[in-house]
C-alpha cells in the first residue's frame, strides 16, 4: 500500500506539474501563413509560448475572411495579435472593438506602399454612390483598399517587418527580449543571404518583363527591377469582360510574352481563355500565402521564386 501510495502520489505530482506549466503558457496570435512564419523563427526556442495562427484553414488572402467564434476565444486570452498590416487584415476593427486589451503588432510601419491605382479610382466612384457611409466605415474601406498589401514579397520589405515584430515582442515579452534579438538577428542574417542569391540570379538579365494575373507580385518585381507592363486584373476575384479579354490577347501579341504568371493554386477562366488564344504558357509563383508550418518555409518559397523567374526572364532574350 505504502508503494502504491508513493506511486500515485508522483503521478498526481506530475500531473499538477504539467498542468501549471501548461497554465502558464503565453498566446501569441498571428494574422495569417507568411506572418505566421516569421513570428515561429523570432520566437524560435522559447518555452511556454503557444503560437496560433487564426485563419489557419483559409487557404488565400484575408480579403474575405471571416472571423469565427473560436477565433474570438483565442484573442480574448492571448497577450498579441501579430499583423501583416498595409490594410491586408480587414476584420482587424472587429477584433479591436471584441478584444480592447489585445495588443496588436503591425508589421508594415516603415515600409513604403505602392498605391493600388485601379481600386483607388474604383473606390472614388463607389463613394459616390455611398452618401450615407459614415466617415470612418470610409476612411477603413479607403485604407485597405487604396494600398497593395502583399508587402512581405519584397525580401527587403520582409526584413522590416521582421524588425517590427521583434520589437512589439520584445516589448510584451521582456524577460525573453535577449532570445527574440538573437533570433531575429539569426533569420534577417538568413533573409539578405537569400536576398542575395535572387540578385545573383536576376541582375544579369537584361529583358526583365513579366506579365501577372493580379499585382501580388508587385513588391518583388520592384525589389528586382523587374517590369511588369500587363497586369490582367487587380482583383483576386474579377474575371474580365468578352471585350477586356479581346484587348488584353492584343496587348499580349503586341509585347510577344511567353508566359502568364499567375500564384500557385489560383484558377481563372480569364488565364486559361488568353492562355489558348495568345500561345503564352501559365507559370506560377507561390504568393506564401499557405504552405507548410516549418521555419524555412518563406526561403524556400522565395528560392523557388527566383528560379521560376529566372526560367521566364531567360525566354526574353
Amino acid at each position: 500500500m505504502k508503494k502504491l501510495f508513493i506511486i500515485l502520489s508522483a503521478f498526481f505530482c506530475l500531473f499538477i506539474f504539467t498542468s501549471c506549466d501548461k497554465a502558464k503558457n503565453t498566446v501569441i496570435l498571428t494574422s495569417f501563413y507568411p506572418i505566421h512564419i516569421a513570428t515561429i523563427n523570432i520566437l524560435d526556442g522559447i518555452r511556454n509560448i503557444e503560437i496560433i495562427n487564426i485563419s489557419q484553414e483559409h487557404k488565400g488572402c484575408l480579403h474575405d475572411f471571416v472571423l469565427q467564434n473560436s477565433t474570438m476565444k483565442y484573442a480574448e486570452e492571448a497577450e498579441a495579435l501579430v499583423i501583416n498590416g498595409a490594410g491586408m487584415e480587414n476584420f482587424i476593427e472587429n477584433i479591436i472593438t471584441k478584444a480592447p486589451k489585445l495588443k496588436i503588432i503591425d508589421s508594415s510601419p516603415g515600409i513604403d506602399l505602392i498605391q493600388n491605382q485601379e481600386e483607388h479610382e474604383e473606390h472614388e466612384e463607389h463613394e459616390e454612390h455611398e452618401e450615407h457611409e459614415s466617415q470612418e466605415e470610409s476612411e477603413e474601406h479607403e485604407h485597405n483598399s487604396e494600398y497593395n498589401s502583399h508587402i512581405w514579397l519584397s525580401i527587403f520589405n520582409h526584413i522590416n517587418q521582421i524588425e517590427n515584430i521583434a520589437s512589439g515582442l520584445c516589448e510584451i515579452l521582456p524577460k525573453y527580449s535577449e532570445k527574440i534579438q538573437e533570433n531575429k538577428e539569426n533569420y534577417i542574417k538568413k533573409l539578405k543571404d537569400l536576398q542575395q542569391q535572387g540578385h545573383f540570379l536576376l541582375d544579369n538579365i537584361e529583358n526583365k518583363y513579366i506579365i501577372t494575373n493580379n499585382s501580388s507580385f508587385s513588391y518583388l518585381a520592384k525589389e528586382y527591377n523587374l517590369e511588369i507592363p500587363l497586369i490582367i486584373t487587380d482583383e483576386h476575384d474579377t474575371e474580365l469582360s468578352a471585350k477586356d479579354i479581346s484587348n488584353t490577347i492584343e496587348n499580349i501579341k503586341k509585347i510577344n510574352a511567353k508566359y502568364l504568371i499567375v500564384e500557385s493554386g489560383y484558377k481563372s477562366k480569364t488565364a486559361s481563355i488568353i492562355s489558348k488564344e495568345t500561345g503564352v504558357a501559365i507559370k506560377t509563383l507561390d504568393a506564401i500565402i499557405s504552405g507548410e508550418l516549418n521555419k524555412d518555409a518563406y526561403i524556400t518559397a522565395m528560392k523557388n521564386n527566383f528560379l521560376t523567374l529566372t526560367q521566364i526572364l531567360a525566354t526574353n532574350n
